[in-house]
């Protein structure tokens, strides 16, 4: 269930649901122009003081301990791009760092669109938890 970028900012002022995000398709420079203006919103409705987009693309994102940089991330949000390339391991860490509240991480996921798709049905779990759906 996709929503377009509209009806999805006027939810993030009223909903009180922790917000995350899936971007299913879209060039990379639009997909970053959402994500800040999105940031943007969290940041006026108080959410989040996001002051920059940490970007990571799903190849890095595989190689690191996100526990270990989660701290660093704190309070902000991270665009994964290329999110359908996360491994199992990836997408683990992902999930326990979005229900950590203290850390208030936004997490943003963008890829094509059918592969999103596929992606979100091996990870249901993961697919929960990622509120907003947009397609671009």
């Amino acid at each position: 269930h996709y929503r377009t970028l509209k009806s999805t900012m006027k939810h993030v002022r009223y909903d009180d649901q922790t917000p995350h995000f899936v971007f299913a398709g879209g060039e990379e420079r639009i997909t970053l122009a959402v994500a800040k203006r999105i940031a943007k919103e969290l940041n006026m409705v108080g959410y989040v003081s996001v002051r920059n987009i940490v970007k990571i693309t799903a190849d890095k994102l595989n190689q690191i301990d996100l526990a270990e940089q989660a701290e660093r991330i704190a309070g902000g949000c991270m665009l994964v791009t290329a999110a359908s390339e996360l491994r199992e391991e990836a997408v683990h860490a992902l999930e326990g760092v979005m229900c950590r509240e203290d850390l208030q991480i936004v997490v943003m996921l963008a890829a094509p669109f059918d592969e999103m798709d596929c992606f979100l049905e091996i990870y249901p779990e993961l697919a929960k938890k990622l509120t907003y759906k947009i397609r671009m």
